[in-house]
């Protein structure tokens, strides 16, 4: 496994002289629609609206001049949350072209009031050094080295304030370990009154913070204008399809810029970004893409924060009860009976005994319901609602939280929430087919489960099979949570009134080379909407393989000939309304898993197809069972696998063909573990799938 120092795999350093980011390699999460209803996180709660971060700011200082004012602190919280609200009186800056891209990220701001050990504070900490200036080493974050050690990660976002003698500011992205998860800036580009040079308003910290919930800068260096059409703009550059495509940053304000050309649309830079190096006068906006981008950051890898009781007074009474989201039911049920689960936070100085929840479905009227139980102050719990019945077809679910404590709530920006739901009673008819071509996965009726939020199941445009250039992967190779279960699940199937039915998909996998770093591919299926799920095919390590070990060791990426399709069949499900199937990555150390071309279909007849081509010897078999070609050929040359089933539908054997092991002679089966009867063969030679039949008998 490939394992990068944090220092190389996090850091975004900006405002610098070289402006250079890096990042190293970067990481991609689902997206998160922001269209006015909650975004869905990792774990499949939809997600609430406003969000509150508690902030601490450590000033380290060694001139006077260094030790900012707490009004010049205090305009820079101010700062943040108008840009992040998008509530900055210079929004008219930005050209009619990219406004209606120009978005309210819905994130906010407080200075600590209670610090790590509990006690009342004001959120700034301030630490005379002997250093008079600081490098971008992170030694600034170290009592032992003169500077100010962080409060944890989990509970605050540490901005640290010192004269920096590297750049303007440097942050780091999601997933960074403490002491050194943060933001660093610069003292004299901090806030926008009080010790600030000429020409900043504190926009240097707006781009800091946007790399702090995930984002990368507009532009990048590789000259190669990545991420400029709709195909890849979410997989490559910043990983955001509404930024168009740069490759240098763009200082002072110019008023027209266009280093890329964009497809299907050409559009110039946007200059207007936080995330670009303009001045502070011409950066005023996120994007729509970016704040999707953040929230999702924000609902996992920074969803600590959200319970964190940072913004909480710890004396006399605050009340704040908020809505995290809606964990059941999923978006996507196939009853209309369900009984709905909220997840709420307890940030109050107090334990949590009641609250009242208002909810409405769609405008069926609105029902109250009082919990009463208890919740520790700091904590979030779950809540059951009572049952709602739901007519088959879109649904929002309505939920307002009031009066925790029979108190006014003091924080009423997080209590409500607008939660999608879609009752299907039948799922999607065949045949069915996915390519995975189109930009901006998951599609409807897709989702993707990544449990440890870590490389999950993700579109690609470097690789496909059959002549494409995109499939879905899970990136193994850089996953270092070793036995983790990335899922990939397709929409449901309506399988009644077939007479036969089956799936195909394309696999590309490297040969892992070793028994333990390995991998596995398996298909799980559910009857009953994706609450339990059953393994019915699988394989892995060397026989999943369809190309050898890369001949240096880096991550896999299959050129168009190391694919192969497999073939399973799911006559066992024939009549079930409602077939979920999930592809499921088990991961080994192994390296990156490819997925490309799924199609549910009605198979042709089972029975003497191109069967002429070969021999089944002897036929029927009590012990080994022959493989021969009727032409003399090498057998194992001419194809790549074979599959058996019983009569029934029920896979018996998938059996790759290693292209290590193409050598001449016959291919031979085992037989003497199979019970008596008939049984059905795919061969798979490339172009086409030869079937046939043959008779397992008992030994006299």
């Amino acid at each position: 496994m490939l394992f990068c120092l944090p220092n190389l795999s996090y850091r975004s350093l900006g405002q610098s002289v070289c402006g250079f980011d890096d990042a190293g390699a970067k990481k991609n999460y689902p997206h998160f629609p922001v269209t006015g209803l909650s975004p869905i996180n990792n774990e499949g709660n939809r997600t609430l609206s406003v969000v509150t971060i508690p902030v601490v700011v450590h000033v380290i200082w060694h001139d006077p001049s260094e030790n900012l004012s707490d009004a010049q602190i205090f305009s820079q919280l101010d700062v943040l949350n108008e840009d992040f609200r998008k509530h900055n009186a210079d929004t008219g800056v930005v050209r009619p072209l990219f406004a209606p891209l120009a978005g309210d990220a819905q994130i906010e701001f407080c200075l600590a009031q209670r610090d790590p050990q509990g006690n009342a504070t004001n959120g700034i900490t301030r630490t005379y050094s002997t250093v008079p200036d600081w490098g971008c080493d992170d030694s600034m974050k170290y009592s032992a080295n003169g500077g100010a050690d962080g409060w944890p990660g989990a509970d605050y976002l540490n901005i640290w304030v010192c004269k920096l003698n590297c750049a303007n500011g440097y942050a780091y992205y999601p997933g960074t370990p403490d002491p050194i998860d943060g933001v660093v800036i610069h003292y004299y580009v901090f806030g926008r009154t009080g010790n600030v040079a000429f020409g900043y308003h504190g926009r240097t910290c707006d781009h800091e913070v946007g790399h702090y919930f995930g984002l990368y800068h507009t532009f990048d260096y590789t000259g190669l204008c990545e991420g400029s059409d709709t195909s890849n703009c979410s997989t490559e550059g910043d990983y955001v399809c509404d930024t168009p495509a740069d490759i240098s940053p763009d200082f002072g304000c110019p008023p027209f810029v266009n280093d890329c050309a964009d497809t299907p649309v050409d559009n110039p830079d946007q200059t207007e970004n936080y995330m670009d190096y303009g001045d502070d006068d011409c950066r005023v906006m996120f994007s729509l893409g970016q704040i999707e981008r953040m929230r999702g950051y924000v609902f996992t890898d920074r969803i600590s924060l959200l319970t964190s009781l940072g913004c909480v007074p710890p004396t006399g009474n605050y009340f704040d009860a908020g809505l995290l989201g809606l964990e059941e039911p999923a978006d996507e049920i196939c009853s209309g009976n369900t009984v709905p689960i909220i997840r709420i936070s307890n940030t109050s100085n107090a334990t949590l005994t009641s609250i009242n929840i208002d909810y409405e479905l769609d405008v069926s009227g609105l029902s109250t319901f009082t919990w009463t139980g208890n919740i520790a102050s700091g904590t979030s719990d779950t809540i059951v609602l009572p049952a709602l019945i739901m007519t088959p077809g879109s649904h929002i679910l309505h939920v307002t939280l009031s009066n925790p404590n029979g108190q006014t709530d003091q924080n009423p920006s997080n209590n409500s929430g607008d939660f999608p739901i879609e009752v299907i009673s039948t799922g999607v008819a065949i045949p069915f087919a996915e390519g995975f071509e189109a930009s901006g996965f998951p599609y409807q009726h897709w989702a993707v489960s990544d449990p440890d939020n870590n490389y999950g199941w993700e579109q690609t445009f470097l690789a496909g099979s059959q002549g494409s250039n995109a499939s879905m992967r899970t990136r193994n190779f850089y996953n270092q949570n070793r036995n983790t279960l990335d899922g990939l699940i397709t929409p449901k199937y309506d399988l009644t009134g077939y007479p036969a039915a089956a799936i195909t998909f394309d696999v590309s996998y490297s040969d892992p080379n070793s028994t333990y770093y390995s991998d596995t591919l398996r298909l799980l299926y559910s009857l009953d909407c994706g609450l339990t799920w059953n393994v019915f095919w699988q394989d892995g390590g060397l026989s999943l393989s369809t190309a050898p070990y890369p001949a240096v060791f880096s991550e896999f990426v299959p050129d168009s000939t190391q694919w192969v399709n497999h073939f399973v069949s799911l006559n066992q499900f024939l009549g079930a309304p409602l077939l979920s199937l999930k592809f499921e990555s088990k991961n080994g150390w192994g390296n990156d898993l490819y997925v490309d071309n799924v199609n549910v279909s009605i198979p042709t007849s089972i029975g003497q197809i191109e069967s002429e081509k070969i021999v089944l010897y002897p036929n029927p078999v009590v012990e080994k069972l022959t493989i021969h070609n009727r032409h003399g050929e090498s057998i194992r040359e001419a194809i790549s696998s074979i599959v058996i089933y019983n009569m029934i539908g029920e896979l018996i054997l998938d059996r790759k063909i290693q292209y290590a092991n193409k050598d001449n002679g016959l291919l031979t089966v085992d037989c003497r573990m199979l019970p008596s009867g008939i049984y059905l063969v795919e061969i798979n030679s490339g172009d086409k799938i030869i079937r046939t039949k043959f008779v397992k008998a008992e030994r006299n």
